[in-house]
Protein backbone atom coordinates (compact mmCIF):
# COMPACT_ATOMS: atom_id res chain seq x y z
CA UNK A 1 0.00 0.00 0.00
CA UNK A 2 2.52 2.22 0.79
CA UNK A 3 4.82 1.46 -2.04
CA UNK A 4 2.03 2.22 -4.17
CA UNK A 5 1.20 5.68 -2.84
CA UNK A 6 4.57 7.07 -2.26
CA UNK A 7 5.90 5.65 -5.70
CA UNK A 8 2.80 5.92 -7.91
CA UNK A 9 0.40 7.90 -7.35
CA UNK A 10 2.41 11.42 -5.40
CA UNK A 11 4.40 11.21 -8.14
CA UNK A 12 1.61 10.88 -10.88
CA UNK A 13 -0.41 13.68 -9.04
CA UNK A 14 2.74 16.15 -8.76
CA UNK A 15 3.64 15.73 -12.26
CA UNK A 16 0.93 14.91 -14.53
CA UNK A 17 -2.33 15.97 -11.82
CA UNK A 18 -3.59 12.62 -12.21
CA UNK A 19 -3.47 10.07 -9.08
CA UNK A 20 -3.94 6.84 -11.03
CA UNK A 21 -4.15 4.30 -9.31
CA UNK A 22 -6.03 6.24 -6.55
CA UNK A 23 -8.81 7.67 -6.97
CA UNK A 24 -7.94 11.52 -5.40
CA UNK A 25 -4.84 12.96 -4.03
CA UNK A 26 -4.80 15.82 -1.87
CA UNK A 27 -1.15 17.28 -1.50
CA UNK A 28 -2.68 21.19 -1.06
CA UNK A 29 -0.93 21.43 2.42
CA UNK A 30 2.31 19.15 1.04
CA UNK A 31 3.25 15.80 0.80
CA UNK A 32 3.97 15.41 4.67
CA UNK A 33 0.56 16.45 5.11
CA UNK A 34 -1.39 15.37 2.25
CA UNK A 35 -3.77 12.09 1.84
CA UNK A 36 -4.93 9.39 -0.87
CA UNK A 37 -8.15 8.16 -1.34
CA UNK A 38 -8.20 4.57 -2.86
CA UNK A 39 -11.24 2.61 -4.38
CA UNK A 40 -10.44 -0.89 -1.83
CA UNK A 41 -11.04 -3.70 -4.40
CA UNK A 42 -12.89 -5.06 -1.26
CA UNK A 43 -16.34 -4.62 -1.26
CA UNK A 44 -18.77 -2.21 -3.63
CA UNK A 45 -18.29 0.71 -1.76
CA UNK A 46 -15.38 0.72 0.50
CA UNK A 47 -12.42 3.48 0.19
CA UNK A 48 -9.34 3.87 2.52
CA UNK A 49 -7.42 7.46 3.54
CA UNK A 50 -4.27 7.25 3.23
CA UNK A 51 -1.55 9.65 4.46
CA UNK A 52 1.02 10.88 2.12
CA UNK A 53 3.36 10.73 5.32
CA UNK A 54 4.80 6.96 6.14
CA UNK A 55 2.86 6.38 9.42
CA UNK A 56 2.97 2.72 10.21
CA UNK A 57 -0.80 2.77 11.98
CA UNK A 58 -2.39 3.60 15.15
CA UNK A 59 0.60 3.20 17.24
CA UNK A 60 2.46 5.88 15.34
CA UNK A 61 3.64 8.61 17.58
CA UNK A 62 3.35 11.05 14.99
CA UNK A 63 -0.41 10.89 14.79
CA UNK A 64 -0.01 12.39 18.66
CA UNK A 65 2.31 15.35 17.39
CA UNK A 66 1.48 18.46 17.14
CA UNK A 67 0.15 19.79 13.81
CA UNK A 68 -0.45 16.42 12.54
CA UNK A 69 -3.08 16.04 9.82
CA UNK A 70 -6.94 15.48 10.89
CA UNK A 71 -6.93 12.54 8.70
CA UNK A 72 -10.33 11.41 9.94
CA UNK A 73 -12.30 15.11 9.37
CA UNK A 74 -10.70 14.00 5.56
CA UNK A 75 -12.18 10.47 5.67
CA UNK A 76 -15.68 11.89 6.82
CA UNK A 77 -15.64 15.02 4.08
CA UNK A 78 -15.34 12.28 1.02
CA UNK A 79 -18.05 9.26 2.97
CA UNK A 80 -20.35 10.45 0.00
CA UNK A 81 -18.14 8.70 -2.35
CA UNK A 82 -18.77 5.42 -0.44
CA UNK A 83 -22.90 6.47 -0.20
CA UNK A 84 -22.88 6.95 -3.52
CA UNK A 85 -21.96 3.35 -4.53
CA UNK A 86 -23.87 2.39 -2.07
CA UNK A 87 -26.78 4.09 -3.57
CA UNK A 88 -26.97 6.16 -0.49
CA UNK A 89 -28.02 9.57 -0.05
CA UNK A 90 -24.90 11.73 0.35
CA UNK A 91 -23.90 12.45 4.42
CA UNK A 92 -25.68 8.84 4.92
CA UNK A 93 -25.29 8.07 8.77
CA UNK A 94 -25.36 4.68 7.28
CA UNK A 95 -21.23 5.20 6.56
CA UNK A 96 -19.01 4.84 8.97
CA UNK A 97 -14.98 4.66 9.29
CA UNK A 98 -12.42 2.49 11.25
CA UNK A 99 -8.95 2.03 11.70
CA UNK A 100 -7.83 -1.55 13.19
CA UNK A 101 -5.05 -2.13 15.70
CA UNK A 102 -1.42 -3.09 14.87
CA UNK A 103 -2.27 -6.61 15.86
CA UNK A 104 -5.38 -7.15 12.93
CA UNK A 105 -4.60 -5.38 10.04
CA UNK A 106 -3.14 -6.21 6.81
CA UNK A 107 -0.89 -3.37 6.15
CA UNK A 108 1.85 -0.96 7.98
CA UNK A 109 0.63 2.05 6.49
CA UNK A 110 -2.05 3.84 8.30
CA UNK A 111 -5.33 3.61 6.42
CA UNK A 112 -8.75 4.77 7.43
CA UNK A 113 -11.56 1.72 5.97
CA UNK A 114 -14.64 3.90 4.46
CA UNK A 115 -18.18 2.15 4.04
CA UNK A 116 -21.35 1.13 4.99
CA UNK A 117 -22.48 0.38 8.61
CA UNK A 118 -23.70 -2.94 10.10
CA UNK A 119 -26.99 -2.78 10.81
CA UNK A 120 -26.14 -3.91 14.60
CA UNK A 121 -23.94 -1.50 14.65
CA UNK A 122 -26.25 1.08 14.08
CA UNK A 123 -29.23 -0.47 16.32
CA UNK A 124 -26.19 -0.55 19.00
CA UNK A 125 -25.66 2.99 18.31
CA UNK A 126 -29.09 4.32 18.18
CA UNK A 127 -29.34 3.20 22.20
CA UNK A 128 -25.65 3.73 22.99
CA UNK A 129 -25.20 6.34 25.94
CA UNK A 130 -24.38 9.81 24.64
CA UNK A 131 -22.32 10.91 26.95
CA UNK A 132 -19.05 12.75 26.89
CA UNK A 133 -17.32 10.42 28.94
CA UNK A 134 -16.24 6.93 28.10
CA UNK A 135 -19.32 4.26 28.11
CA UNK A 136 -19.32 0.58 27.58
CA UNK A 137 -21.36 -0.55 24.45
CA UNK A 138 -21.82 -4.31 23.45
CA UNK A 139 -21.90 -4.74 19.29
CA UNK A 140 -22.08 -8.12 17.86
CA UNK A 141 -20.82 -9.71 20.61
CA UNK A 142 -18.19 -7.18 21.36
CA UNK A 143 -17.08 -5.21 23.87
CA UNK A 144 -16.22 -1.35 22.78
CA UNK A 145 -16.16 1.74 25.26
CA UNK A 146 -17.66 4.85 22.94
CA UNK A 147 -17.83 8.63 23.74
CA UNK A 148 -20.46 11.13 22.13
CA UNK A 149 -19.34 14.14 20.54
CA UNK A 150 -22.28 16.19 19.47
CA UNK A 151 -20.83 18.61 16.79
CA UNK A 152 -21.38 18.12 12.64
CA UNK A 153 -18.18 16.79 11.12
CA UNK A 154 -14.69 16.17 12.89
CA UNK A 155 -13.08 19.15 12.57
CA UNK A 156 -10.81 20.42 15.38
CA UNK A 157 -11.69 16.56 17.31
CA UNK A 158 -8.49 15.16 17.60
CA UNK A 159 -9.51 10.92 17.24
CA UNK A 160 -6.32 9.88 18.07
CA UNK A 161 -5.41 11.90 20.89
CA UNK A 162 -8.58 11.25 22.86
CA UNK A 163 -8.21 7.19 22.46
CA UNK A 164 -4.69 7.90 23.33
CA UNK A 165 -5.34 9.58 26.83
CA UNK A 166 -7.83 6.47 27.40
CA UNK A 167 -5.44 4.19 26.72
CA UNK A 168 -2.82 5.79 28.85
CA UNK A 169 -5.10 5.97 31.81
CA UNK A 170 -5.65 2.32 31.64
CA UNK A 171 -2.09 1.38 30.77
CA UNK A 172 -2.91 -0.25 27.41
CA UNK A 173 -0.33 0.11 24.23
CA UNK A 174 -2.15 1.88 21.25
CA UNK A 175 -1.16 -0.60 19.20
CA UNK A 176 -3.35 -3.02 20.90
CA UNK A 177 -6.73 -0.08 20.04
CA UNK A 178 -8.57 -0.47 17.55
CA UNK A 179 -11.41 2.50 16.73
CA UNK A 180 -14.27 3.47 15.05
CA UNK A 181 -16.34 6.84 14.19
CA UNK A 182 -19.98 6.91 13.43
CA UNK A 183 -22.68 9.64 13.19
CA UNK A 184 -26.70 9.47 14.70
CA UNK A 185 -28.84 12.31 15.96
CA UNK A 186 -29.00 13.37 19.17
CA UNK A 187 -31.66 15.14 20.85
CA UNK A 188 -33.64 17.61 19.05
CA UNK A 189 -31.93 15.55 15.92
CA UNK A 190 -28.61 17.03 16.58
CA UNK A 191 -25.66 15.63 14.92
CA UNK A 192 -23.82 13.37 17.40
CA UNK A 193 -20.14 11.77 16.71
CA UNK A 194 -19.62 8.34 18.28
CA UNK A 195 -15.89 7.36 18.76
CA UNK A 196 -15.53 3.65 19.31
CA UNK A 197 -12.68 1.84 20.50
CA UNK A 198 -11.93 -1.76 21.74
CA UNK A 199 -8.84 -2.79 22.85
CA UNK A 200 -7.88 -6.47 21.09
CA UNK A 201 -4.94 -8.56 22.49
CA UNK A 202 -2.37 -11.33 20.36
CA UNK A 203 -5.32 -14.17 20.91
CA UNK A 204 -8.47 -12.18 19.98
CA UNK A 205 -7.23 -9.41 17.33
CA UNK A 206 -10.16 -8.68 15.68
CA UNK A 207 -10.59 -4.72 14.10
CA UNK A 208 -13.35 -2.15 14.49
CA UNK A 209 -13.59 -2.56 10.61
CA UNK A 210 -15.77 -5.30 11.82
CA UNK A 211 -18.24 -2.98 12.24
CA UNK A 212 -18.57 -1.89 8.82
CA UNK A 213 -20.67 -3.89 6.02
CA UNK A 214 -18.63 -4.37 2.96
CA UNK A 215 -21.46 -5.77 1.43
CA UNK A 216 -23.36 -2.41 2.24
CA UNK A 217 -26.72 -4.28 2.62
CA UNK A 218 -26.28 -7.97 1.45
CA UNK A 219 -28.61 -10.44 3.35
CA UNK A 220 -26.82 -11.94 6.85
CA UNK A 221 -24.83 -9.35 7.53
Amino acid sequence: MWAIVAHRCVPDQIAHGNPAPRRLVDLSHGRERGWALLKDIRGPAQFLLIPTAWITGIEDPRLLAGGVPNYWQAAWQERDKAADRAGLPAASERIGLAVNSALGRTQDQLHIHIDCLRPVTIAALRTAPASSHWSPVVIAGRAYATRAIAADSLRGIDVFGLVAARARALGIPMAWETVAVAATRGRAGRPLFHVLVATVSPRQPFGAEDLLDHTCGEKGR
